[in-house]
């Protein structure tokens, strides 16, 4: 039995489109969102809800999602990349939540899209329990498997038609009730309703709890279970005075049982009817209406539902509709006899115990009873309670063993006859297999080679589409190199140096989520809202990433890039090994140009500046191990590396004859002039002027040995 404090906190995820059209290809009739909600309620406080889809296309549920109410996110359907851009969205947000929410400890995923998988092993990454719900026939076997646990919508309508029987069965009244009510006013009729759809709440919630915690469960949390699922839940409305006095009803009545917690002195509640209308089911079938009470009465202690015939043709009906663990019949009735319509219930429901209720039995109806109809038992007329009692007891015992056995019987069968053809077929299914393994292997060889080329051709693509709103030139292939050296200065392996690869070629691609009026500026100088913009971009990377497999590593190395090494960044303040070293390579390359293009604070360092402010923050930003190895690669590659052999300066500080160092490019991105251009005098007339018109500054690179020879000139 689990307490109160076990409760979580949930946020509810839906990829709309993908659950209702499940649900439409199932052929059920509509999707009902309060069916997995009710079941969710059952586990904690539901906290965020939001459902991502293109509204337009389904405007008949926006009313029940609003009134369930869900945060509907639009999501403007496209040929090519609508659902991928519902995916996209979907991720980004429930990482964001995952990173920033600690309370939030259990997340839903409503979908049956294998493309979530990855989100759900991140959130498991980072001790998020993730609850998967879908349809069956729709929903990935690669999903499933990742969740921790996953709910079937089949199973909730399966679920739900069985409540509404038990709701029925429940309120049945005993022979001595039905008197009894004949008497009341319309009035008392009327409570008497109300207080059965309060009961019936009640039993229907401590059911949902003891399934999914325990055994049993405190009073306590199924009130608080109860108000989460009906919020104005009051049982005064219902006709009690208390909690406890409808608690009490519902034990009176059979239909629960509670016991005194010392501890806690509240109540702990067992309940007695189950959701699944497991309850066993005995037939009574008399031409004596007077008998029938008799025995619903004795049978009344008995936690059974018992359904009355008065005669064995309306009892027939019952066989039809209903599955019967015990029937008591007369063996004199008009019509039909008792040992013909025990014959009947012998043929159409073989595993029920059948028992004969007389008060003279002559030998040929004996024999008839026994040899046709398959009699178990007989009884006298009148009957003792306790032996009638204990007979239909021990009788609903041996026909749940007959069905179990038959049962076991028939997957017995069912498993030798597959077995049997498993067998038979194994060899030719081994021999197609491996001729069919062989081709592929052979294809696979062939296009291998293909996919690694189209797979660098892909990253470019990305990587200078991402690189648009800031552009870079031919300085991300610095930081590439200079990435790819510290990595090997460090030991890595060869796949795990193309992963950073990778990493370092797409760090910026979630830059393009963020407005450039933000990226545009030195780090120092973002307000605390641009702040909190700028620093979604590596969420925004890794959730476009991660869904592809190969990315997948570099996907964690860019959403941790500005984790630092004391736990002081972001988006999960990750300390120490605990960061992938992968970031904490990236971060020290990424960081040494950025303070050289200014990106970190307005002024722009040279190369050796910018190395010293690595340094002076190792072990506080970045990890020390990889400082060391980054000044040592600095130094080696210092001939290779085209920014330690540059300067940057302003157009007022230039002079003719000295060559640019890079491309010089506009805040707009376009080329004004090629590197390794000689400046002239109107050249830098030129960009003066530009300047001044545009009121923007250029940034612009020269060679550090130009000023000298212009000089020696």
């Amino acid at each position: 039995m689990r307490s109160d404090d076990s409760d979580r906190n949930l946020a509810i995820f839906s990829d709309f489109e993908n659950v209702a059209l499940g649900v439409r290809d199932a052929k059920y009739p509509t999707f009902d969102i309060g069916l997995i909600l009710e079941r969710l309620l059952v586990k904690g406080n539901v906290v965020v809800k939001k459902a991502y889809c293109d509204w337009d296309r389904y405007k008949e549920h926006k009313a029940t999602m609003h009134e369930a109410a869900f945060e509907l996110i639009e999501i403007p359907h496209t040929r090519q990349s609508g659902k991928n851009s519902a995916d996209i969205r979907m991720v980004v947000d429930a990482l964001d939540l995952c990173y920033t929410k600690d309370h939030i400890d259990t997340f839903v995923i409503i979908s049956g899209d294998s493309d979530f998988s990855p989100l759900v092993s991140k959130l498991r990454e980072n001790a998020k329990l993730v609850i998967g719900v879908g349809v069956k026939n729709s929903t990935s076997d690669l999903l499933i498997k990742n969740c921790d646990e996953f709910l079937f919508y089949d199973d909730l309508i399966k679920e739900s038609t069985s409540k509404r029987s038990t709701r029925k069965s429940s309120r049945k009244k005993s022979g001595s009730q039905k008197a009894a009510e004949s008497t009341t006013s319309k009035k008392n009729e009327a409570e008497g309703d109300k207080q059965d759809e309060g009961i019936d709440l009640v039993v229907e919630t401590a059911d949902a709890l003891i399934k999914e915690r325990g055994d049993s469960v405190f009073g306590s949390m199924v009130k608080q279970t109860l108000k989460r699922r009906h919020p104005g839940f009051s049982e005064s409305y219902y006709g009690f005075r208390s909690f406890g006095d409808l608690l009490e009803e519902a034990q009176s009545r059979g239909i629960v049982t509670m016991e005194l917690d010392e501890r806690s002195g509240g109540y702990v509640i067992r309940s007695e009817v189950t959701v699944d209308n497991k309850r066993p089911v005995l037939l009574s079938v008399d031409d004596d209406a007077e008998v029938l009470k008799l025995i619903e009465k004795t049978l009344s202690k008995l936690d059974i539902e018992v359904l009355t015939a008065s005669s064995g043709k309306e009892g027939l009906a019952f066989l039809k509709d209903r599955e019967l663990d015990v029937v008591i019949s007369d063996m004199r009735m008009p019509h039909m006899s008792g040992s013909e319509f025990l014959k009947e219930v012998s043929t159409h429901q073989p595993h029920c115990y059948r028992i004969v209720l007389t008060s003279d039995v002559h030998l040929d109806d004996a024999k008839s009873a026994i040899n046709e109809g398959g009699v178990s038992r007989y009884l006298d007329i009148p009957w003792k309670d306790d032996e009638l009692r204990r007979v239909v007891s021990e009788g609903i015992r041996i026909a749940a063993l007959a069905k179990d056995n038959d049962e076991l019987f028939q997957l017995t069968q069912a498993q030798n006859a597959e077995l049997h053809t498993l067998n038979a077929e194994l060899e030719d299914r081994v021999s197609r297999r491996t001729e069919a393994l062989e081709h592929a292997n052979g294809m696979l060889s062939n296009a291998l080679s293909e996919l690694e080329e189209t797979n660098e051709l892909m990253v470019d693509l990305v990587a200078n589409i991402a690189a648009m709103p800031n552009p870079e030139s031919d300085k991300s292939r610095r930081k590439l190199r200079l990435a790819l050296a510290i990595g090997a200065e460090l030991g890595l392996d060869e796949e795990d140096l193309l992963h950073l690869k990778y990493a370092t070629r797409l760090h910026k691609l979630g830059w393009v989520g963020v407005p450039k009026s933000i990226t545009a500026k030195p780090r120092s100088l973002l307000s605390e809202q641009e702040r909190v913009e700028f620093e979604k971009h590596t969420t925004y990377a890794e959730a476009v990433l991660f869904s592809i497999p190969r990315f997948r590593k570099a996907s964690e190395i860019i959403g941790s890039q500005h984790e630092q090494f004391n736990g002081h960044g972001f988006p999960q303040k990750r300390v120490g090994e605990g960061i992938p070293l992968g970031s904490r390579i990236l971060a020290v390359t990424r960081d040494y140009y950025e303070w050289m293009d200014g990106a970190i604070e307005e002024a722009q360092l040279t190369p050796a500046e910018a190395v010293a402010r690595i340094v002076a923050e190792r072990d506080n930003a970045y990890d020390a191990g990889v400082v060391k190895a980054f000044q040592i690669v600095v130094r080696t590659i210092d001939e290779l590396d085209p920014s330690l052999n540059e300067t940057s300066v302003r157009t007022v500080s230039l002079l003719p004859g000295m060559r640019l160092a890079r491309d010089l490019i506009t805040n707009e991105g376009v080329v004004l002039l090629a590197k390794g251009t000689t400046l002239t005098e109107n050249t830098i007339g030129s960009l003066i002027n530009l300047e001044l018109r545009s009121d923007k500054k250029l940034k612009i690179y020269v060679l550090k040995e130009e000023p000298e020879k212009n000089a020696a000139a």
